[in-house]
Protein backbone atom coordinates (compact mmCIF):
# COMPACT_ATOMS: atom_id res chain seq x y z
CA UNK A 1 0.00 0.00 0.00
CA UNK A 2 1.43 3.14 -0.61
CA UNK A 3 2.13 5.26 2.16
CA UNK A 4 0.88 8.62 1.60
CA UNK A 5 -2.85 6.14 1.65
CA UNK A 6 -1.81 4.53 5.07
CA UNK A 7 -0.79 8.23 6.41
CA UNK A 8 -4.58 9.50 5.34
CA UNK A 9 -6.81 6.38 5.73
CA UNK A 10 -5.03 6.05 9.76
CA UNK A 11 -5.36 9.91 9.94
CA UNK A 12 -9.13 9.92 9.07
CA UNK A 13 -10.15 7.30 11.29
CA UNK A 14 -7.85 8.60 14.47
CA UNK A 15 -10.07 11.85 14.02
CA UNK A 16 -13.63 9.89 13.89
CA UNK A 17 -12.90 7.23 16.12
CA UNK A 18 -9.90 8.20 18.37
CA UNK A 19 -6.72 6.40 19.30
CA UNK A 20 -6.07 3.49 16.80
CA UNK A 21 -3.35 1.02 17.43
CA UNK A 22 -2.36 -0.91 14.76
CA UNK A 23 -1.55 -5.11 14.95
CA UNK A 24 0.35 -5.53 11.92
CA UNK A 25 -2.53 -6.35 9.71
CA UNK A 26 -4.07 -3.90 7.20
CA UNK A 27 -6.86 -6.29 7.12
CA UNK A 28 -8.68 -5.71 11.12
CA UNK A 29 -6.38 -3.27 13.76
CA UNK A 30 -7.59 -2.09 17.29
CA UNK A 31 -8.61 1.20 18.83
CA UNK A 32 -10.20 1.64 21.62
CA UNK A 33 -13.84 1.27 20.62
CA UNK A 34 -12.97 -2.01 18.43
CA UNK A 35 -11.57 -3.09 15.83
CA UNK A 36 -11.12 -1.44 12.44
CA UNK A 37 -11.57 -3.30 9.18
CA UNK A 38 -10.24 -1.75 5.76
CA UNK A 39 -11.99 -2.63 2.83
CA UNK A 40 -10.44 -1.55 -0.82
CA UNK A 41 -7.04 -0.34 -1.40
CA UNK A 42 -3.64 -2.87 -2.18
CA UNK A 43 -3.07 -3.61 1.18
CA UNK A 44 -2.76 -7.76 1.53
CA UNK A 45 -6.21 -9.39 3.03
CA UNK A 46 -8.39 -5.92 3.06
CA UNK A 47 -11.79 -6.64 1.80
CA UNK A 48 -13.23 -6.08 -1.71
CA UNK A 49 -16.90 -5.85 -0.62
CA UNK A 50 -18.20 -3.76 1.78
CA UNK A 51 -20.78 -6.16 2.89
CA UNK A 52 -18.27 -8.49 3.81
CA UNK A 53 -16.92 -6.37 6.42
CA UNK A 54 -20.31 -5.71 7.90
CA UNK A 55 -20.84 -9.19 8.07
CA UNK A 56 -17.85 -9.80 10.04
CA UNK A 57 -17.93 -6.67 12.15
CA UNK A 58 -19.07 -6.48 15.74
CA UNK A 59 -20.94 -4.12 17.79
CA UNK A 60 -18.53 -1.03 18.12
CA UNK A 61 -16.48 -1.66 14.75
CA UNK A 62 -15.20 0.69 12.07
CA UNK A 63 -14.99 -0.04 8.57
CA UNK A 64 -12.86 2.40 6.54
CA UNK A 65 -13.66 2.37 2.70
CA UNK A 66 -10.61 3.43 0.32
CA UNK A 67 -11.56 5.44 -3.02
CA UNK A 68 -9.29 2.99 -4.70
CA UNK A 69 -11.57 0.12 -5.54
CA UNK A 70 -14.43 2.79 -5.86
CA UNK A 71 -17.81 2.56 -7.09
CA UNK A 72 -18.22 -0.69 -5.09
CA UNK A 73 -21.52 -1.94 -6.55
CA UNK A 74 -23.66 -3.17 -3.66
CA UNK A 75 -26.42 -2.87 -1.88
CA UNK A 76 -25.61 -2.84 2.09
CA UNK A 77 -27.54 -3.96 5.20
CA UNK A 78 -26.27 -2.75 8.05
CA UNK A 79 -27.69 -4.76 11.14
CA UNK A 80 -25.25 -3.50 13.69
CA UNK A 81 -23.79 -0.84 15.67
CA UNK A 82 -20.45 0.39 13.37
CA UNK A 83 -19.41 3.11 11.86
CA UNK A 84 -19.05 3.06 8.07
CA UNK A 85 -16.54 5.65 6.65
CA UNK A 86 -14.80 6.39 3.54
CA UNK A 87 -12.08 7.70 2.48
CA UNK A 88 -13.12 11.14 0.89
CA UNK A 89 -17.00 11.66 -0.20
CA UNK A 90 -16.07 12.67 -3.74
CA UNK A 91 -14.34 9.90 -4.67
CA UNK A 92 -15.61 7.03 -2.29
CA UNK A 93 -18.52 6.06 -4.26
CA UNK A 94 -21.79 3.46 -3.45
CA UNK A 95 -23.74 2.39 -6.35
CA UNK A 96 -27.27 0.69 -5.96
CA UNK A 97 -27.28 -0.21 -9.69
CA UNK A 98 -30.97 0.93 -9.06
CA UNK A 99 -31.57 -2.46 -7.58
CA UNK A 100 -33.37 -1.31 -4.33
CA UNK A 101 -31.92 0.96 -1.50
CA UNK A 102 -28.49 1.48 -1.36
CA UNK A 103 -27.93 1.46 2.10
CA UNK A 104 -30.23 -0.22 4.39
CA UNK A 105 -29.39 0.31 8.32
CA UNK A 106 -31.78 -1.42 10.39
CA UNK A 107 -29.55 -1.71 13.62
CA UNK A 108 -28.54 1.01 16.30
CA UNK A 109 -26.53 3.64 16.74
CA UNK A 110 -24.83 3.30 13.09
CA UNK A 111 -22.47 6.05 11.72
CA UNK A 112 -22.43 6.79 8.01
CA UNK A 113 -19.66 9.71 6.66
CA UNK A 114 -17.79 10.40 3.76
CA UNK A 115 -19.37 8.49 0.70
CA UNK A 116 -21.31 9.60 -2.14
CA UNK A 117 -24.31 7.27 -2.41
CA UNK A 118 -26.07 7.04 -5.46
CA UNK A 119 -28.72 4.66 -7.88
CA UNK A 120 -30.89 3.68 -5.32
CA UNK A 121 -33.76 2.64 -7.28
CA UNK A 122 -35.86 -0.31 -8.65
CA UNK A 123 -38.90 -0.97 -6.16
CA UNK A 124 -40.65 1.20 -4.24
CA UNK A 125 -38.68 4.05 -4.09
CA UNK A 126 -35.46 3.03 -4.09
CA UNK A 127 -33.92 5.26 -0.96
CA UNK A 128 -29.97 6.17 -1.17
CA UNK A 129 -30.29 5.41 2.67
CA UNK A 130 -33.48 3.90 4.28
CA UNK A 131 -33.67 3.75 8.21
CA UNK A 132 -35.41 1.54 10.13
CA UNK A 133 -33.83 2.31 13.72
CA UNK A 134 -32.43 4.88 15.94
CA UNK A 135 -29.64 6.64 17.12
CA UNK A 136 -28.06 6.83 13.67
CA UNK A 137 -25.76 9.30 12.44
CA UNK A 138 -25.67 10.32 8.61
CA UNK A 139 -23.37 13.20 7.99
CA UNK A 140 -20.86 14.52 5.46
CA UNK A 141 -21.92 12.17 2.76
CA UNK A 142 -23.38 13.20 -1.21
CA UNK A 143 -26.54 11.15 -1.87
CA UNK A 144 -27.47 11.69 -5.49
CA UNK A 145 -29.75 10.07 -8.02
CA UNK A 146 -31.54 8.04 -6.48
CA UNK A 147 -35.41 7.36 -6.05
CA UNK A 148 -35.53 9.12 -3.02
CA UNK A 149 -32.66 10.53 -0.84
CA UNK A 150 -32.42 9.64 2.76
CA UNK A 151 -36.06 7.92 4.29
CA UNK A 152 -36.90 7.86 8.07
CA UNK A 153 -39.28 5.39 8.29
CA UNK A 154 -41.82 4.71 11.00
CA UNK A 155 -41.78 4.53 15.56
CA UNK A 156 -39.16 2.86 15.71
CA UNK A 157 -36.41 5.36 13.94
CA UNK A 158 -36.14 7.57 17.06
CA UNK A 159 -32.73 10.05 17.57
CA UNK A 160 -31.44 9.88 14.22
CA UNK A 161 -29.30 12.82 12.89
CA UNK A 162 -29.25 13.52 9.50
CA UNK A 163 -25.93 16.63 9.17
CA UNK A 164 -23.88 18.35 6.63
CA UNK A 165 -24.75 16.00 3.81
CA UNK A 166 -25.54 17.47 0.19
CA UNK A 167 -28.70 15.82 -1.11
CA UNK A 168 -28.95 16.63 -5.02
CA UNK A 169 -31.01 15.15 -8.00
CA UNK A 170 -32.98 12.59 -6.38
CA UNK A 171 -36.13 11.84 -8.94
CA UNK A 172 -38.56 11.84 -5.26
CA UNK A 173 -38.26 13.35 -1.81
CA UNK A 174 -34.41 14.65 -0.76
CA UNK A 175 -34.86 13.74 2.82
CA UNK A 176 -38.11 11.54 4.36
CA UNK A 177 -39.49 11.23 7.58
CA UNK A 178 -42.40 9.01 7.63
CA UNK A 179 -44.35 9.02 10.91
CA UNK A 180 -40.79 9.14 12.72
CA UNK A 181 -40.47 11.37 15.58
CA UNK A 182 -37.79 12.96 17.32
CA UNK A 183 -35.17 13.12 15.31
CA UNK A 184 -32.39 15.73 13.79
CA UNK A 185 -32.11 17.05 10.18
CA UNK A 186 -29.23 20.07 10.34
CA UNK A 187 -27.07 21.75 8.04
CA UNK A 188 -27.67 19.66 4.92
CA UNK A 189 -28.00 21.45 1.36
CA UNK A 190 -31.05 19.91 -0.57
CA UNK A 191 -30.93 20.77 -4.03
CA UNK A 192 -32.91 19.97 -7.22
CA UNK A 193 -34.67 17.10 -5.64
CA UNK A 194 -37.75 15.91 -7.84
CA UNK A 195 -40.37 15.75 -5.35
CA UNK A 196 -39.90 17.83 -2.16
CA UNK A 197 -36.59 18.73 -0.29
CA UNK A 198 -37.39 17.42 3.23
CA UNK A 199 -40.87 15.67 3.55
CA UNK A 200 -42.26 15.33 7.35
CA UNK A 201 -45.79 13.61 7.94
CA UNK A 202 -47.81 11.93 9.94
CA UNK A 203 -44.11 12.86 12.46
CA UNK A 204 -43.75 14.61 15.58
CA UNK A 205 -41.12 15.84 17.67
CA UNK A 206 -38.58 16.18 14.88
CA UNK A 207 -36.24 19.43 14.33
CA UNK A 208 -35.26 20.87 11.12
CA UNK A 209 -32.74 23.65 10.89
CA UNK A 210 -29.89 25.33 8.84
CA UNK A 211 -30.36 23.72 5.60
CA UNK A 212 -29.78 25.24 2.43
CA UNK A 213 -32.60 24.49 0.12
CA UNK A 214 -34.04 24.91 -3.42
CA UNK A 215 -36.73 22.79 -2.55
CA UNK A 216 -39.97 22.73 -0.41
CA UNK A 217 -40.06 21.73 3.35
CA UNK A 218 -43.44 20.00 3.24
CA UNK A 219 -45.38 19.30 7.08
CA UNK A 220 -48.78 16.77 6.53
CA UNK A 221 -50.07 15.69 9.42
CA UNK A 222 -47.49 16.90 10.95
CA UNK A 223 -47.29 18.34 14.74
CA UNK A 224 -44.79 19.86 17.33
CA UNK A 225 -42.06 19.81 14.90
CA UNK A 226 -39.42 22.54 14.94
CA UNK A 227 -38.54 24.38 11.39
CA UNK A 228 -36.01 27.23 12.25
CA UNK A 229 -33.11 28.91 10.58
CA UNK A 230 -33.71 26.98 7.29
CA UNK A 231 -32.59 29.76 4.06
CA UNK A 232 -34.41 28.76 0.52
CA UNK A 233 -33.47 29.78 -2.85
CA UNK A 234 -37.11 29.19 -3.90
CA UNK A 235 -40.16 27.60 -2.69
CA UNK A 236 -40.59 27.47 1.11
CA UNK A 237 -42.80 25.90 3.06
CA UNK A 238 -45.80 24.26 2.48
CA UNK A 239 -48.50 22.88 5.00
CA UNK A 240 -51.06 20.48 5.61
CA UNK A 241 -53.63 19.68 8.40
CA UNK A 242 -50.63 20.45 10.77
CA UNK A 243 -50.46 22.92 13.83
CA UNK A 244 -48.61 23.38 17.26
CA UNK A 245 -45.32 23.59 14.84
CA UNK A 246 -42.54 26.23 15.62
CA UNK A 247 -41.53 27.85 12.35
CA UNK A 248 -39.12 30.62 13.52
CA UNK A 249 -36.68 32.43 11.46
CA UNK A 250 -37.14 30.36 7.87
CA UNK A 251 -36.68 32.86 4.65
CA UNK A 252 -36.50 33.06 0.78
CA UNK A 253 -33.73 34.72 -0.64
CA UNK A 254 -32.73 36.63 3.13
CA UNK A 255 -36.40 37.87 3.11
CA UNK A 256 -38.67 36.18 6.10
CA UNK A 257 -41.04 33.49 5.98
CA UNK A 258 -44.04 34.79 8.33
CA UNK A 259 -45.32 31.97 10.38
CA UNK A 260 -48.17 32.66 12.37
CA UNK A 261 -50.94 30.20 14.13
CA UNK A 262 -53.57 31.31 17.03
CA UNK A 263 -53.16 35.07 16.61
CA UNK A 264 -55.58 37.69 16.03
CA UNK A 265 -55.18 41.82 14.89
CA UNK A 266 -52.14 41.51 13.49
CA UNK A 267 -50.99 43.56 10.00
CA UNK A 268 -48.10 41.78 8.08
CA UNK A 269 -46.47 44.04 5.07
CA UNK A 270 -43.89 42.32 4.60
CA UNK A 271 -42.85 38.45 3.64
CA UNK A 272 -41.61 36.11 1.44
CA UNK A 273 -43.85 33.91 2.51
CA UNK A 274 -47.15 33.80 4.92
CA UNK A 275 -48.82 30.89 6.49
CA UNK A 276 -51.68 31.50 8.78
CA UNK A 277 -52.60 28.24 11.21
CA UNK A 278 -55.99 29.28 13.60
CA UNK A 279 -55.72 32.79 13.38
CA UNK A 280 -58.29 35.56 13.12
CA UNK A 281 -58.58 39.26 11.57
CA UNK A 282 -55.06 39.00 10.04
CA UNK A 283 -54.38 41.91 7.71
CA UNK A 284 -52.14 40.70 4.75
CA UNK A 285 -51.56 43.96 2.46
CA UNK A 286 -48.90 45.06 -0.01
CA UNK A 287 -46.83 42.06 -0.32
CA UNK A 288 -44.95 41.08 -3.71
CA UNK A 289 -44.23 37.44 -3.43
CA UNK A 290 -42.96 35.31 -6.33
CA UNK A 291 -41.36 31.89 -6.97
CA UNK A 292 -42.87 30.12 -3.79
CA UNK A 293 -44.72 26.73 -3.41
CA UNK A 294 -47.20 28.75 -1.92
CA UNK A 295 -47.63 32.80 -1.62
CA UNK A 296 -50.30 33.12 1.16
CA UNK A 297 -51.90 30.11 2.66
CA UNK A 298 -54.61 29.79 5.34
CA UNK A 299 -55.89 27.03 7.36
CA UNK A 300 -58.80 26.96 9.46
CA UNK A 301 -58.49 31.16 9.84
CA UNK A 302 -61.61 33.59 9.67
CA UNK A 303 -62.43 37.12 9.46
CA UNK A 304 -58.98 37.60 7.84
CA UNK A 305 -58.13 40.24 4.99
CA UNK A 306 -55.54 39.58 2.02
CA UNK A 307 -55.75 42.71 -0.11
CA UNK A 308 -53.62 44.69 -3.03
CA UNK A 309 -50.50 41.84 -3.36
CA UNK A 310 -49.03 41.22 -6.27
CA UNK A 311 -48.29 37.31 -6.70
CA UNK A 312 -46.72 35.84 -9.18
CA UNK A 313 -44.74 32.74 -10.56
CA UNK A 314 -46.20 30.55 -7.70
CA UNK A 315 -47.41 27.19 -7.44
CA UNK A 316 -50.14 28.53 -5.52
CA UNK A 317 -51.18 32.33 -5.66
CA UNK A 318 -53.59 31.95 -2.15
CA UNK A 319 -54.41 28.78 -0.45
CA UNK A 320 -56.97 28.54 1.72
CA UNK A 321 -58.40 25.02 3.68
CA UNK A 322 -61.37 25.07 5.89
CA UNK A 323 -61.42 29.06 6.60
CA UNK A 324 -64.90 31.39 6.36
CA UNK A 325 -65.88 35.07 5.95
CA UNK A 326 -62.34 36.32 4.79
CA UNK A 327 -62.14 39.14 2.50
CA UNK A 328 -59.84 39.00 -0.78
CA UNK A 329 -59.72 42.08 -2.90
CA UNK A 330 -57.45 44.08 -5.48
CA UNK A 331 -54.57 40.98 -5.53
CA UNK A 332 -53.23 40.72 -8.88
CA UNK A 333 -52.57 36.99 -9.36
CA UNK A 334 -50.47 36.25 -12.40
CA UNK A 335 -48.73 33.06 -13.72
CA UNK A 336 -49.28 31.17 -11.11
CA UNK A 337 -49.88 27.55 -11.22
CA UNK A 338 -53.33 27.79 -9.14
CA UNK A 339 -54.48 31.66 -8.72
CA UNK A 340 -56.70 31.19 -5.88
CA UNK A 341 -57.51 27.48 -3.68
CA UNK A 342 -60.39 27.34 -1.51
CA UNK A 343 -60.80 24.20 -0.26
CA UNK A 344 -62.35 22.44 2.82
CA UNK A 345 -65.76 24.19 3.84
CA UNK A 346 -64.61 27.26 3.31
CA UNK A 347 -67.17 29.61 2.24
CA UNK A 348 -68.55 32.58 2.94
CA UNK A 349 -65.35 34.61 1.67
CA UNK A 350 -65.84 37.63 0.12
CA UNK A 351 -63.59 37.40 -3.31
CA UNK A 352 -63.65 40.69 -5.76
CA UNK A 353 -61.71 43.23 -7.94
CA UNK A 354 -58.70 40.76 -8.33
CA UNK A 355 -56.72 41.02 -11.20
CA UNK A 356 -56.09 37.19 -12.76
CA UNK A 357 -53.46 37.14 -15.58
CA UNK A 358 -51.96 34.07 -17.05
CA UNK A 359 -52.65 31.77 -14.75
CA UNK A 360 -52.91 27.72 -15.57
CA UNK A 361 -55.83 27.34 -13.74
CA UNK A 362 -57.23 31.29 -12.34
CA UNK A 363 -59.37 29.70 -9.04
CA UNK A 364 -60.77 27.13 -7.50
CA UNK A 365 -63.94 27.16 -5.27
Amino acid sequence: MNVMKKIVAIGTIFILVFSMFPTGSNKITLNNGGRTLYVGGDGPNNYTKIQDAIDDAMDGDTIFVYDDSSPYYENLVIDKSIKLIGENKETTIIDGEKKGHVIYVCGNGVHISNFTIQHGGGGWPGAGIFIYSSDNVISNNIIRNNGKGIIIMDLVSKHNKICKNTVVNNTETGIDLFNADGNIIKENNVLCNGGDGITIADAGSNTIEKNVLADTIYLGRAHRNIVKDNSFSEKGIRIWYSSGNKLLNNTINGKPIVYLEGKTDVKIDEGAQVILIGCERITIKNLDISNTCCAIHLSFCNKCTIEENILERNSYGIEMYSCKRNLLRRNTLKNNGLGIWLEMDSNMNKIFDNNFIENNIHATF
